[in-house]
């Protein structure tokens, strides 16, 4: 499954923690049938692998996987993501208020269930649109990591 992608999309009435979330699966359409099924056990099956046990741990709405096309552009607080027509996302470096200076910053987490190290940033297009969830989350808050799984 080296090379591929996939994003998991979700949206929660209030903390996320608390649950109630409807989730979606978004799927890199050139994983072959057996890879389809490999990735979808990881993803929604599978009770032991992190961080996906959680997220299905606290979804209770489950919309289901997409196989849709995904054009990434990985350049830290200034990548870019088109996944199909479903989502559109691009960070962009936080800003100094008063003098509007990039403003680099570093949050570290020796405890990070996905990462340890994230790069802070502000999203300049972050819009999911989906028949059964949509958000618009436009410059807001963003952070970027960079992190790979490794079977055991």
């Amino acid at each position: 499954m080296n090379g591929l992608n996939f994003a998991w999309c979700g949206r929660s009435p209030g903390p996320l923690h608390l649950g109630n979330v409807t989730s979606l699966y978004l799927v890199d359409e050139r994983a072959t049938p057996e890879q389809r099924l490999a990735i979808e056990e990881l993803l929604t099956t599978n009770p032991t692998v992190m961080p996906f046990s959680v997220f299905k741990a606290l979804t209770s709405t489950m919309l289901g996987i997409r196989h849709v096309p995904f054009a990434l552009d990985l350049k830290a607080t200034q990548s870019r993501a088109k996944v199909g027509d479903a989502l559109d996302l691009q960070l962009a470096p936080m800003k100094n208020p008063v003098t509007g200076e990039e403003e680099p910053a570093t949050l570290l987490k020796s405890k990070g269930f996905t990462s340890q190290r994230q790069e802070l940033c502000a999203t300049s297009t972050f819009r999911l649109t989906s028949e059964a969830l949509s958000y618009d989350h436009s410059g807001k808050y963003g952070e970027f990591s960079a992190f790979e799984y490794k079977g055991a």
